[in-house]
């Protein structure tokens, strides 16, 4: 049933892949230096570790390797927060330019995303050329920086597709481990107070 489940999981992927619009931009908005491994963060970690039990069930699922391959530790990403990264990749059937994907989380699941196309303000910007291809993405042109603050906008305020992951974050598992431990003292604590009181009782009852 699980096979079952991520197989229906990579083929939905795919349909994501080429169905969505999204944005293309004319080159990086991020430079090399702003950028970190995503081995070398905590979500890339718990990322990485998910992604590789999907990778590893699919592969067999679908009969062989080949399945496409992911990010790996050593790949670049934007940090914007602890629980909001960004993969900047190059696009090879639009001549290298470069296309954005985001990795989101909560205490219950990674989210794997993609922006969806749609009409905003920065289109109408002076400083700002805008082309839609025929596959109907937006390809964004412009100076590094302003492309840079296109893209921060874009991956805060833009309506995304995403793929929801179920994973339950280590702190979070300890933390409800802990609850359940504490749960279990108190019930014997007013076990034993019940029995003493029982005790008294019936001293009382002989005298």
């Amino acid at each position: 049933m699980i096979k079952r489940k991520l197989y229906l999981f990579q083929i939905f992927i795919l349909i994501l892949i080429f169905s969505s619009c999204t944005y293309i931009y004319s080159e990086a908005p991020f430079d090399d230096s702003e950028l970190t491994p995503l081995g070398e963060t905590d979500f890339g970690k718990d990322f990485l570790l998910v992604s590789e039990k999907i990778n590893a069930t699919t592969e067999s699922a679908l009969g062989g390797s080949g399945t496409g391959e992911g990010l790996t530790k050593d790949d670049l990403i934007y940090v914007v927060n602890d629980e909001f990264l960004i993969e900047q990749s190059l696009d090879e059937t639009l001549d290298g330019k470069v296309s954005l994907s985001y990795l989101l989380r909560n205490d219950t699941h990674i989210f794997s995303c993609s922006a969806i196309y749609e009409p905003t303000e920065f289109q109408s910007l002076d400083n700002v050329q805008t082309k839609e291809t025929e596959d109907g993405d937006l390809v964004i042109s412009g100076d590094v920086e302003t492309l840079k603050n296109i893209a921060l906008d874009q991956s805060l305020n833009t309506t995304k597709i995403c793929i929801a992951i179920p994973f339950l974050h280590e702190s979070k598992s300890e933390m409800i481990k802990e609850v359940e431990v504490i749960k279990e003292v108190e019930v014997i604590k007013e076990v034993e107070v019940i029995k003493e009181v029982e005790v008294i009782k019936e001293v009382e009852v002989i005298k």
